[in-house]
């Protein structure tokens, strides 16, 4: 494994289309010194980029607790929120190397019905970049046309055939669970309804996708 490889979240607004070229949200600095919570047993920094369009999708972000919030249910908040004529955006990242092993994102919102401006992204990162700094990606977004399809599972670079796995999650309620089990051989990642750490019956899936090409190792 490569060292400083963390797990981030970041919720943005779609402004750059050559997604899977530009450089990682995690490359420029913007966590120096940052805002930290505390979220389901881990240490996050809080991204900020204020004066000048940062990250993956060139947005400007905020570490404002109106942006980034743990409620007092333990359950972390998100938001896109508009300040004198500007968006800005939430992301937030683990402090603590994870590495190998199964990353489980329960989320409460209608994912499916986000805006098609807005996306989503649940991901690793490492510092290193080797295989692509080991980026694995579960995002939710239309990129902007309203008649792509809502989800893709991803392993970086996106653009090398069998790397993308797109779909359309079609929700029946808020609740839902997102996963990826990271092996050497392999990494599955998997789509259900409500919240659920394994599916209960095959009724509960959503979407599953095994993928065994080049590996992150």
């Amino acid at each position: 494994m490569s060292e400083g490889l963390v797990l981030a979240v970041v919720l943005g607004i779609v402004t750059l289309f050559t997604l899977m070229d530009s450089p990682s949200p995690l490359s420029r600095g913007e966590f120096i010194k940052p805002r930290t919570i505390d979220f389901s047993g881990y240490t996050w920094s809080v991204k900020r980029g204020r004066q000048a369009r940062v990250g993956l999708i060139a947005n400007y972000f905020s570490d404002d607790e109106e942006n980034v919030w743990v409620d007092k249910e333990g359950l972390l908040h998100l938001r896109i929120i508009k300040r004198n004529g500007r968006w800005y955006c939430a992301e937030i990242a683990c402090q603590e190397s994870l590495g190998y092993g199964k990353y489980i994102f329960y989320l409460a919102t209608r994912v499916d019905q986000l805006d098609k401006n807005v996306v989503l992204g649940l991901f690793t990162w490492g510092s290193s970049p080797s295989y692509y700094h080991r980026e694995i990606d579960i995002e939710f977004s239309r990129w902007g046309q309203l008649k792509n399809e809502n989800t893709q599972f991803v392993i970086q670079p996106g653009v090398r055939s069998g790397n993308c796995h797109r779909f359309d999650v079609r929700l029946k309620e808020d609740y839902s669970t997102h996963s990826f089990d990271w092996r050497k051989e392999n990494i599955c990642f998997e789509s259900l309804y409500e919240h659920y750490p394994n599916p209960s019956d095959d009724n509960y899936i959503i979407e599953s996708w095994n993928y065994t090409g080049k590996k992150h190792s």
